[in-house]
């Protein structure tokens, strides 16, 4: 004889739910993104911020700041973010502030080592010291330097872009202390999603101009605000990181209103077109 399964109750024992006390995070459960284009790179960002636990998404809390930057004399460098809400400023502001003091000590360095530009090209020459490696030990040392002062290794996942003298540029991505180079094209938050991918994928070319990278970074946010409400929103910031001149440089907040509307109005408008033409296919 087959016995009937016991109910529920019979087989699962029931437990009271301990209340949860403990404080609600700020989560920037963002969507950013970083375009590597033929002048430099464009990092966009929203500025929603949200309350609560990862598991508990979508309950907002206000708007900040989630990308940052700084020129110094021979560089320039910008910085995203999403994770620890609490965290982002503190660490961008103290990264580029790292970043500046190098540049002020190799200053000092030349003014008292007549000989310093001198070991600066033998190290490089040997591939004891790169430019690259610089930037990224940095990011390393800002990472473990946070980690010793919270006790744990950060909640963020960040895209950090640098340009410098000769040309040089470089894209890093961040997730808690691992470092990498990043690609291309690095989204952050809600943008690994299938809508932001397709944007991404039909759109993005690596010869891009500056001002079409802006204009695809700034439709790849207000597309995540408008589809993802509860993960982002508010305005988008978005910014310049220009080889030429090392330069870090806002896009006007006017801009980034006329691309948005244009995109809301005309985009559609193309996609019928599209549809239209398809129909005709026999």
């Amino acid at each position: 004889m087959i016995r009937p399964p016991l109910p529920l109750l019979e087989r699962l024992p029931y437990r009271t739910r301990k209340p949860d006390n403990r404080p609600k995070r700020v989560q920037a459960l963002t969507i950013a993104v970083a375009l590597r284009c033929s002048e430099g790179f464009v990092l966009c960002a929203d500025t929603q911020m949200s309350h609560g636990t990862p598991e508990e998404y979508g309950s907002f809390a206000h708007y900040d700041r989630k990308v940052f930057g700084t020129q110094g004399r021979n560089f320039a460098a910008g910085l995203c973010a999403a994770g620890d809400g609490v965290l982002i400023k503190p660490f961008a502001t103290a990264f580029l502030g790292r970043l500046q003091r190098r540049e002020d000590d190799e200053d000092r360095e030349r003014e008292t080592n007549p000989n310093y530009e001198q070991e600066l090209a033998d190290d490089y020459a040997r591939g004891s010291r790169t430019w690259a490696g610089d930037n990224l030990a940095a990011l390393r040392g800002e990472l473990e330097d946070t980690k010793a002062r919270i006790d744990h290794a950060p909640d963020l996942t960040m895209i950090v872009g640098v340009v410098g003298g000769s040309g040089h540029f470089q894209l890093l991505r961040a997730e808690g202390l691992m470092v990498c180079p990043a690609g291309p094209v690095e989204i952050l938050g809600i943008g690994e999603t299938s809508l932001v991918r397709f944007l991404t994928d039909s759109l993005y070319r690596e010869d891009l101009t500056m001002r079409q990278a802006v204009a695809l970074g700034v439709f790849v946010v207000a597309a995540a605000k408008k589809y993802c409400p509860q993960y982002c929103g508010g305005d988008t910031h978005a910014h310049k990181l220009l080889v030429n001149g090392h330069r870090w440089e806002a896009v006007k907040s006017e801009t980034v209103g006329w691309i948005e509307e244009m995109f809301d109005t005309e985009g559609p408008t193309h996609l019928r077109k599209l549809l239209d033409r398809a129909a005709t296919i026999r």
